[in-house]
């Protein structure tokens, strides 16, 4: 079965999202991101991800154009627009003040265990 806003309702690539309607999509089952203002739903997207479900979902619900920007190549860039649902709110991002604090928040928090990415030739997983 698909899954995520595009199975079967596609928003209007100019509705407007707030930075904590974004937030609540952030799981398997409806999972959004946002890049350059953008908003997109890429749950449907999620199992097919060269770089693993886990890469997409360490970023969802969250604006993570910089790290999407980092890595991406423009074909992927490219097939991103694919998924746009809309963009963020004006005046919905976080407050210049919260975002000078993070470095500081970020740095006193524990680094995850194990990979924060899998490496696995895609062509394993649909191996006979």
């Amino acid at each position: 079965t698909a899954r995520g806003v595009l199975a079967g309702v596609t928003a209007a690539p100019t509705a407007e999202y707030t930075m904590r309607q974004v937030a609540k999509h952030a799981t398997d089952e409806t999972c959004w991101i946002v890049v350059n203002g953008k908003v997109y739903d890429v749950t449907s997207y999620i199992d097919d991800h060269p770089g693993g479900a886990e890469s997409i979902l360490l970023n969802a619900g969250v604006d993570c154009t910089e790290e999407f920007m980092g890595v991406h190549t423009q074909e992927a860039k490219d097939l991103l627009e694919k998924f746009v649902i809309g963009k963020v709110k004006p005046g919905t991002k976080k407050p210049k003040a919260a975002a000078a604090a993070e470095p500081a928040a970020a740095a006193a928090k524990p680094l995850p265990r194990g990979p924060l990415v899998t490496l696995q030739d895609p062509r394993e997983r649909y191996a006979l």
